[in-house]
């Protein structure tokens, strides 16, 4: 009987266990869809920048504590468009509380010859 409550006690902590911690992680590729929009919202609509074909940068960033983006690299064959980049989103605070902080993001942007 007391091995009984025992495995019945460590089903309940397993089942509430599990179920607190899927309560506490979104849907992980919503989480991301939110963070791209509003780092493209960084970005802005307008750059000041001669793009005579279409660029794609790869942009790599992290989250520090205070929820801040930290750029870890910008890859593009345009070097202006890295330094825009890099000035417009580093230290930048994001209100999305959905995105784990310390976790490495990836996003490919495309800029597009203005017409």
């Amino acid at each position: 009987m007391k091995s009984l409550k025992t495995i019945v006690s460590i089903l309940l902590v397993s089942v509430f266990t599990v179920g607190s911690t899927m309560a506490n992680n979104p849907n992980p590729i919503e989480s991301k869809k939110i963070l791209r929009s509003e780092i493209v919202s960084l970005i802005g609509d307008n750059i000041p920048l001669e793009i005579n074909k279409e660029v794609n940068a790869e942009i790599t960033f992290v989250l520090n504590k205070n929820n801040e983006v930290v750029i870890v690299s910008v890859d593009s064959h345009h070097e202006n468009l890295d330094a825009f980049i890099k000035n417009r989103l580093n230290y930048k605070k994001l209100f999305t509380k959905t995105a784990k902080k310390g976790e490495v993001y990836r996003f490919n942007l495309k800029v597009q010859k203005p017409s």
